[in-house]
Order: C-alpha cells, then sequence, then structure tokens
C-alpha cells in the first residue's frame, strides 16, 4: 500500500471502521461492473444455466474481545469453536462464480448461563459501539443476530432484481419451505439436497416421509454416466409440488434426497445442476488459503466487514482475469479446434463402422473383405447409385475419391 499512498496504516483501519461507508453496495457495484464486462465479451448463447448458490462458512478468530464473536459450531470436526458464521450468496452464469452478496452472524447456544458461548464477563469485555440508526454499519450489526434463513431470503430477493437466475441451489440446511416459496415467487426454481427424515409429502391424499416413500419400493434406475441407482417421485410439500430425486451409489449405499419444483427436470440434468454447488466450497477454500478471508483481528465489527468486502472483491477480479485470459481467449480458440476435430472422429467412426460391417457379411458369404469390397464397386447397380450421388453433391470430395 505505501506504492500506491502516503498516508500510514491508521487511515487505512479508520476507513475499513467507518460506519457511513456501504460495503454491501460496494460489493454489488463490482459484481455488476463484473457482469458487464463479460457480456461484450462472450456469446451469452453458449453459457450455461445460471445459478444463485447459498452457503455459509465457519470464519475462526482467537480473540474473545472481537465484537459480536461468540462460539459456533464446526459441523466438519464437530468442535466448538471461537468466531463467526458467514453466510455467502453466490452467482454462477455458467463458468464463473462470483460472491453477490455475504452476512455474518453468531450463534447464541442451548446454555443460558453462556449467552454466546462466553462468560457474562467475558461478553463485557467485547469491543461495542453506538452507531447511527440510518447507517449502513447499523443493519449490518442487526444482522448478527437474525436468522441465516431470512437474511438469505432478504439477500435473494435483493439480487434476482438486478441478475437472470434460473435455479437456486442449496444444501439440506437451507432448503425448507420458506426458501422454496421464494424461489417461487422470484420466478425461479429451486434445487436442493434435503435429508431423509422426517418431513411429509402428500402423495395420492396420503402423507409420507421419505423413508416411507422409499419403503413403497419405488422403480429404481441405473445412471451409468454416474454409477448412481436413482427413483423419482412427484409430491405436494406443504402446499407445493416437488419432485423428489432419491440417489444413492450402489444397490446398498445410503440413500440421498434431492428435491426441485422443476417438475420436468430429469434426474441426471437436476444432478449436474446441483452439482454446481460446489462452486461455492471452492470459493470458500480459495478465499480462505488465499486471500486470507479468516485473517482480519480487528476489534470492530466494521472492520470485520469491511475486510471480507475487499478480499470478496479481489476474487473478483482474479475471476475476470481467469475468464477474459482464459475462457474467452484460449477457450474460444479450443472451440474452433473442437468442432473440426469433432468433424474427423465422426467421419473416422462412420468409416470404422462401414468396415465392421463389410468384415460381418463377408463372413456371411465366406469371401475376404477384400474381394467384397472389390464386388461391390465392380457392381453396375452400386455404381450407377455412386454415379446419380456425384451428380448431385458435386462438391462431396470424399464420396468421389
Amino acid at each position: 500500500m505505501a506504492e500506491l499512498s502516503d498516508a500510514q496504516k491508521d487511515a487505512y483501519y479508520d476507513l475499513k471502521n467507518n460506519v457511513s461507508i456501504d460495503w454491501r453496495k460496494f460489493l454489488k457495484k463490482f459484481t455488476d461492473k463484473f457482469n458487464t464486462i463479460i457480456e461484450e465479451k462472450t456469446d451469452d448463447a453458449k453459457q450455461g444455466v445460471k445459478c444463485l448458490i447459498l452457503d455459509d462458512s465457519d470464519i475462526e478468530k482467537s480473540g474473545k474481545k472481537i465484537e459480536k464473536v461468540s462460539r459456533i459450531w464446526n459441523h466438519v470436526r464437530q468442535v466448538s469453536i471461537f468466531g463467526f458464521k458467514l453466510l455467502v450468496l453466490g452467482y454462477y452464469d455458467g463458468k464463473s462464480f462470483v460472491p453477490v452478496d455475504f452476512s455474518i452472524h453468531r450463534e447464541k447456544g442451548k446454555n443460558k448461563k453462556m449467552p454466546f458461548g462466553l462468560k457474562k464477563s467475558e461478553l463485557k469485555k467485547q469491543f461495542s459501539k453506538k452507531r447511527p440508526a440510518n447507517s449502513p454499519a447499523c443493519s449490518r450489526e442487526k444482522e448478527c443476530d437474525q436468522s441465516k434463513i431470512k437474511t438469505g431470503i432478504k439477500m435473494i430477493r435483493r439480487v434476482v432484481k438486478h441478475l437472470q437466475v434460473d435455479y437456486l441451489l442449496m444444501d439440506s440446511w437451507f432448503t425448507c419451505q420458506e426458501m422454496i416459496k421464494t424461489a417461487l415467487s422470484c420466478k425461479t426454481h429451486l434445487v436442493g439436497m434435503m435429508k431423509v427424515g422426517n418431513a411429509l409429502y402428500k402423495i395420492n391424499q396420503k402423507e409420507l416421509n421419505a423413508k416411507q416413500i422409499l419403503a413403497r419400493k419405488p422403480k429404481v434406475h441405473r445412471c451409468r454416466k454416474h454409477k448412481l441407482y436413482y427413483a423419482t417421485q412427484q409430491a405436494n410439500y406443504k402446499g407445493t409440488d416437488l419432485q423428489l430425486l432419491f440417489c444413492r451409489q450402489g444397490k446398498n449405499g445410503k440413500w440421498h434426497l434431492i428435491v426441485t419444483t422443476d417438475l420436468k427436470l430429469s434426474f441426471l440434468k437436476a444432478l449436474e445442476i446441483y452439482q454446481v454447488r460446489w462452486t461455492i466450497e471452492v470459493f470458500f477454500k480459495e478465499c480462505k488459503q488465499y486471500l486470507n478471508l479468516t485473517g482480519c483481528q480487528s476489534n470492530n465489527f466494521d472492520g470485520q466487514i469491511a475486510h471480507i468486502t475487499i478480499c470478496m472483491t479481489q476474487y473478483i477480479l482474479l475471476a475476470l482475469k481467469k475468464r477474459v485470459e482464459v475462457y474467452e481467449t484460449h477457450g474460444v480458440l479450443y472451440d474452433h479446434l473442437a468442432e473440426s476435430i469433432f468433424a474427423i472422429t465422426l467421419w473416422q467412426r462412420i468409416w470404422h463402422l462401414f468396415l465392421q460391417a463389410v468384415i460381418e457379411i463377408a463372413q456371411m458369404f465366406k469371401i475376404s473383405p477384400f474381394e467384397f469390397v472389390l464386388e461391390l464397386i465392380n457392381n453396375d447397380k452400386m455404381q450407377q447409385l455412386l454415379n446419380a450421388y456425384q451428380h448431385t453433391h458435386p462438391n462431396d470430395e470424399k464420396i468421389a475419391t
């Protein structure tokens, strides 16, 4: 930073802790510019489905005096750690993933004597400051104690106003009635994982849970491409028609459930769309490993928001660089080469099939394949057909040859 400005570090800290800066709007401007540049440099028709992905991740901290920090449950390690839950809404346009909005949350916990996993004396020592009621920083502070489901819904409603979205993707923690209704109200479809648990689905006026539906032994199909077994079932979940897609690895594997509001979606297509959700996991890993997402130890909550926003803008810039240099330069060149290679390989495959047919027919007549081909060439009727084809297709060099 010293090469760009003569300002000392305190000036940057003051900037990050400024309550009047709207960091959410700052991030939105970056994503809008990213999409504008991509639309100018790419052919939109070649891009795949456009998805919004909602997920959260742990932001581990080491200081108990950090404002709003609490104990949170780490589902991977199955332990309690100090930090925040970072809720991120990302956008996948068919090639690139970029974060479009986020919020930070803390967990109160079930122990009333130790709210947020801290002693009351420790909570009093935490940093705190008064923020103007109408300031952007105040609204971000309030989000910290709000439900992640409700905050996620607000983020989705804001984003769909200026982005084209085909599907909303999420894991089993977020898939619920509220999210399903939100997707439909935003004129998009939801594809999400649900637990094979006690949720009831109405089928032919009967309410059954996922295990009871499987106990009825629905027709099971095999997906050779992904080596999966799957079964489909349409049902009504709390007033909304859904398609239930059960799948498992192997005949004795554990059943998993994917639900979608798109009733025409095939299992293979639904699985391919849901796999896009993995891009947000890659985003979390890369930001933590390379962009120091969890490295801010500022006691000020506004500083935490600013730091995460800056990390996300760095990620967007890197995604844009990769998109322009790799996908839209080498990528276009690859497309042209792929078309010509495909034409060559297709002709080779047809010729290979023809040779196989010639060999099999020759064996039936108990003559050599070479003699059979000569007989075809010297046959008057075959020669008449070839001459007629040449007359109607004079530019076909392959037949002439």
